[in-house]
């Protein structure tokens, strides 16, 4: 069968224009900062944005973007940070932080101590489910719809409990209405009352991803309350799209994405922790703040070294949403425009829209004019690539399968309007008569795409040479010492003697990092995150890869060594007796790592620290550390994994790793090192140490922006490690590349 497009229907045209009248006149006397006001809600509205003027973003939901007036503070306080990076880290960071924090609280009707701040929504609900202590025969209940990355962490942790957790999936098939939900769902809870096997937790969408249906939380959460089940709300959509009220609410724990519907830049979120929670509440990446009971504010403020900017983006987001007319205009904009979009998309394909009108938020779901769902080469991965390629690259919109269809999920924005959904339809039905014809191609290329993050790292390499070919290789740089000052952010009042802390970069990093915000990032976020990304990133692990000596198939990128110890320590499984040694010279984040293992093993695991203290030769330090090693030696408590810095942080000591390594391993024991400091500083020879673990920081020595680390695993013990914020790639045995490569949205 082949569709045809009909006519735009007039009425809902003539309709939506008359909504957008009404909320624009209601705000009309509005004080407006800034010198001008911005466009009218709808496709002029455009202009605000980066998006490439070919490009019809039908995506929102899948990974956002943020206006041009959210790129300007990022910036500015990027390079804030590099004016004098002990000033932002140790003193004004936690400032502005408090105060994005207390902007947060209001928009959701919380208390500012019960928010933190974290890059993700996968990370805060990793915090949470790793931070719970389940007794044995315990179940989790979950959606059949919820986000692929939190149904992979429960299954993680029900593949590490030796059998003791298990879960529980309430299965929920669209179209359905809200009242048939809530008596489906209460039938099956009563029925799954079990002492023996109580339901601990449940983890509640606000609004769905696929199919994008906003659920009556307000309903379920007391549901499950009354029953004494612990409530998490994954919030990821819900923040800029519906009101949100914790207080009416009350759920234990809840998280939002600030980078999608609200306009922040990518990499912040917010976790809510009920007061009575908080104790036992851990962020993923354990760090120097850890303590027992947990102190939540402290431990989830600082993770490692990152670049923190995103976070500081949320007052222009929220300034940005009120010069356009505030969150009730914003939010009925773009719900009117799903709501019309979705009967405008069902009527050109002949089929349904899958939600009521209160089950829409600013997204739609339309069922997809295919005359075999069953035809085995539809998988949504086949959709992607359809759309990705030239001859369907107008716009996209993910395709799923649910209930035995194909449907599509449209997202609604202030720079769309009716016109939009007109071209959605055109391109699908295009799509799905080709595919319906047996015509459907994959074959299209796609334009060449500059080569930003590789020209990033050579331009750095190319720095610590001391010669620039950055602008056609017309500029040279100056002599190595203060002359080079001018290539940094550093105020010139300012000098920076502690690079090891935090590190800083030049400003050709800073230039080309503002290039990729501003360039296929936002411009086009569908192509540049499904698919040039990956690309791209290989790039620059190949090119770490050669200045470590290492297979780039072993390294994968991480945002800092803490997450990296975090994900390597995190993934092992210790047997009762062993022990982790460590010196007594490691990073205090390290330290508190191993003392949470020790503290949630139930007294199985322990550490055995070799005190060192300098001045001592290297000569004399491997002498005594020999004699340790035998003196430990104790087959009922073996070591099974010793933490090594490769430079210590305090005292600043080359530590002499390559005959370190060989004594732990002649004793079978494994040798994880920290090179937080070495990459930049001395050269890395994987191959030739041979250690079973290495991470290092390319954001401090090797100049490069804050949030970029590398960690090496040697090839037997890829299977076995995970990274710390479980995520939808996740496998057992690991699937290494795939699992790190995506760990939620971040800047």
């Amino acid at each position: 069968m082949k569709y045809k497009i009909p006519l735009l229907n007039c009425t809902l045209a003539v309709a939506f224009v008359i909504i957008c009248i009404q909320l624009r006149e209601s705000d009309s006397t509005d004080e407006v900062d800034g010198p001008q006001r911005l466009p009218p809600l709808g496709r002029s509205m455009r202009r605000e944005f980066f998006m490439e003027d070919n490009f019809i973003f039908l995506n929102h939901g899948s990974y956002g973007t943020y206006p041009k007036a959210v790129r300007t503070e990022l910036r500015k306080f990027q390079e804030i940070a590099e004016l004098n990076p002990d000033r932002w880290f140790r003193q004004d960071l936690i400032k502005e932080h408090t105060k994005v924090r207390e902007m947060l609280a209001k928009i959701v009707n919380a208390d500012a101590e019960d928010l933190v701040l974290v890059p993700n929504t996968t990370g805060g609900m990793n915090a949470i489910f790793r931070s719970l202590v389940f007794a044995a025969g315990e179940r989790i209940l979950h959606f059949n719809t919820i986000y692929a990355s939190m149904g992979a962490i429960i299954q993680y942790l029900v593949d590490k409990s030796n059998g003791s957790l298990s879960k529980l999936v309430f299965n929920v098939t669209y179209p359905m209405s809200n009242e048939d939900l809530l008596q489906k769902f209460e039938t099956f809870l009563t029925k799954n009352e079990d002492p023996k096997h109580p339901i601990r937790i449940a983890l509640i969408d606000h609004i769905s991803s696929v199919p994008g249906v906003v659920n009556p939380v307000d309903k379920i959460i007391p549901m499950l309350k009354q029953r004494n089940i612990t409530v998490l709300i994954d919030g990821a959509h819900a923040i800029g799209q519906v009101p949100i009220d914790l207080k009416v609410l009350q759920p234990d724990f809840y998280i939002t994405n600030c980078h999608k519907w609200l306009y922040a830049a990518r990499g912040t979120a917010i976790l809510y922790v009920a007061k009575k929670n908080q104790p036992f509440i851990h962020p993923g990446f354990i760090n120097a703040e850890y303590s027992q009971p947990a102190k939540l504010q402290d431990e989830f403020f600082w993770t490692g070294t990152m670049d923190f900017s995103s976070y500081m983006t949320v007052p222009a987001a929220l300034q940005f949403r009120k010069e356009v007319g505030g969150e009730v205009a914003i939010m009925e904009y773009n719900h009117n425009l799903a709501y019309l979009g979705g009967q405008l998309l069902a009527s050109a394909f002949n089929t349904e829209v899958l939600q009521e009108k209160n089950q829409i938020g600013s997204m739609v779901d339309v069922r997809l004019p295919v005359d075999n769902p069953d035809d085995p080469k539809l998988t949504p991965r086949w959709w992607v690539d359809e759309q990705l390629n030239m001859k369907y690259n107008q716009t996209f919109s993910p395709a799923y399968r649910h209930n035995g269809h194909w449907w599509v999920r449209v997202s609604a924005q202030i720079y769309n309007d009716l016109s939009d959904f007109d071209i959605c339809a055109q391109h699908f039905l295009a799509i799905c008569n080709d595919l319906n014809n047996g015509s459907s191609s994959t074959n299209g290329s796609n334009n060449p795409t500059p080569d930003i993050v590789s020209t990033l790292f050579k331009d750095v390499v190319l720095v610590v040479l001391g010669v620039h070919s950055g602008d056609g290789g017309r500029k040279r740089l100056p002599p190595l010492g203060r002359a080079m000052r001018g290539e940094f952010y550093i105020d010139d009042d300012f000098v920076q003697l502690n690079h090891g802390a935090y590190g800083t970069y030049p400003k050709v990093v800073g230039k080309h990092s503002e290039q990729l915000k501003k360039g296929k990032s936002e411009r086009n976020p569908d192509l540049w995150l499904r698919r040039e990304v990956k690309t791209e990133l290989a790039k620059v692990r190949e090119m770490l890869a050669k200045l470590v000596n290492a297979d780039s198939t072993d390294v994968v990128m991480v945002p800092n060594t803490t997450s990296g110890i975090n994900a390597v320590f995190r993934s092992l499984v210790f047997a009762a007796g062993e022990r982790i040694l460590h010196l007594s010279t490691i990073y205090n984040s390290m330290g508190s790592i191993i003392q949470y293992l020790v503290d949630y093993s139930n007294g199985s695991l322990s550490k055995i620290v070799f005190n060192v203290t300098y001045p001592i030769s290297n000569e004399a330090f491997l002498q005594s550390f020999e004699t340790f090693l035998d003196e430990q030696a104790d087959p009922e408590h073996p070591i099974r994994i010793a933490l090594v810095d490769h430079i210590t942080s305090v005292p600043a000591v080359i530590m002499p790793i390559e005959r370190i390594i060989p004594m732990l391993k002649a004793r079978n024991i494994s040798v994880l090192i920290d090179g937080a400091h070495a990459i930049g500083q001395v050269p890395i020879n994987i191959t030739a140490l041979q250690p079973d673990y290495y991470v290092t920081n390319c954001h401090k020595w090797l100049y490069a922006a804050r949030g970029c680390a590398l960690l090496y695993v040697d090839k037997k013990h890829q299977g076995e490690v995970h990274p710390a914020n479980i995520n939808s790639g996740y496998r057992q045995p690991a699937n290494f590349q795939n699992e790190f490569f995506w760990t939620g949205l971040f800047t």
